[in-house]
Order: structure tokens, then sequence, then C-alpha cells
């Protein structure tokens, strides 16, 4: 039988207690031709999960507001007890519970390949594509490019071209400095057209890295 009123309480009746149930795989192969040539191929996220505890379904209807005397609103720094005045019959959403829901896993196929051109310069190139339509998932391929250059043996040079029409294109670009043998210094951003401004979908992110150890 299933509840008419959410229990949030029942998530914390046990220390690794799931809402749903499933499983993912990942399969990947890999091919090394020499010290030259790499290329690989992989499935991941192949599977689904099945959520069968605490499960309610909510509608695209009018909102709604409760009559101020059945739900005075949030109270309380409790908002796992609070929760049960939000999302019961007499508040603003207004769910009705599931026995159960199956969802599949964004599935996609992954395949890249690299070329060490010479000892200082390396090339590679990326391309997912999905597997399914889940909304989680990409709808659309998405490839990436890019390049490593050697400059002076510690310091390196990194740039690239990736993305999709949904996504948008971006131009990462990244440095590495060897410091005292086996450490490096790096910093990086993943488009550099958000700083130029010429991006349609703008985003920006940036990394540093210090002391790096590089034994084998």
């Amino acid at each position: 039988e299933v509840s008419r009123e959410p229990d949030p309480q029942r998530l914390l009746s046990g220390l690794f207690d799931a809402t749903g149930r499933g499983y993912g795989l990942d399969f990947g192969l890999s091919l090394f031709v020499g010290n030259t040539i790499k290329v690989g191929i992989s499935m991941i996220d192949i599977g689904s999960i099945t959520w069968d505890e605490m499960l309610y379904e909510g509608k695209d209807t009018t909102l709604q507001f409760p009559d101020a005397t059945v739900f005075t609103g949030i109270n309380s720094f409790d908002l796992i007890s609070s929760s049960q005045q939000l999302f019961s019959e007499n508040s603003i959403f207004v769910f009705t519970p599931s026995e159960h829901y199956k969802s599949k896993l964004p599935a996609s196929i992954r395949m890249g390949a690299g070329v060490n051109i010479s000892k200082r310069i390396e090339i590679g190139a990326d391309l997912i594509l999905p597997l399914n339509r889940k909304n989680v998932n990409s709808q659309k391929g998405y490839f990436a490019t890019a390049v490593e250059i050697n400059l002076f043996g510690t310091f390196k040079l990194s740039t690239g071209f990736g993305g999709n029409k949904t996504y948008g294109y971006s131009l990462p670009f990244g440095t590495s400095v060897g410091i005292i043998g086996i450490t490096e210094l790096q910093f990086g951003t993943n488009n550099l057209f958000t700083l130029l401004g010429q991006n349609r979908n703008p985003h920006l992110s940036m990394a540093f890295a210090a002391l790096k150890f590089n034994l084998f």
C-alpha cells in the first residue's frame, strides 16, 4: 500500500537505504600502436534504475495557494519535517503516489584517438554520440580536438576546439611549467571565446594546479 502523505523520515531510517535500485555498465577497448598512435572506444552508462520508494508524481497544473489556516509555510529549520506540509495534499505542490518508475541511464558511445607527431607535439580527437534520447543525455553528438606542444621540455602549451550546436563551441587553452624536475605548475581555461566576447553560449572555467608530482 502506498502512503498518501510523503514521509521524508523514512529516507533516514538506514545508513545506505536507497529509493531505487538498478545497474550501470561500462565497456571499453584501447589499442596502442608502438609509441605513436593510441585509439580507444567505449560504451558507458548502459543500464537503468527502477525507483520504488518515496515515489510521487507531480503534474503540470495551475499553481494554487492553499488556505493559510491549513498551510502556514516553512517556519522551522527542520526542513525534513516541514517538507511534509510543503508536499501534502493541502499544500502548494500536489503530488500523487506512484508504485514504481523505471528510467534509463544516459548511455553514450565514446571514440578517441591520439598521435605523437614528434617528441614535442601530440594531437588528439574525441567523439561522443548519445545512444538514447533521455532528457539528461546529450541530444546531439559532441566532438573535440586538441594539441599539446612541448616547447622547452619543461614548458607546455595546449589548446583545442570542441562542442556541438546544442552547447555551442569552445576554445580551451592551458599551460604547464615543470619545476624542479618532477613537479608541475598548471593553469588553464575551458573557453577563450567567452573571454573574447565571441560566444553565443558563454561558459567559462579556470583551473590551477601546483606541485603535481610525476614519479613515473
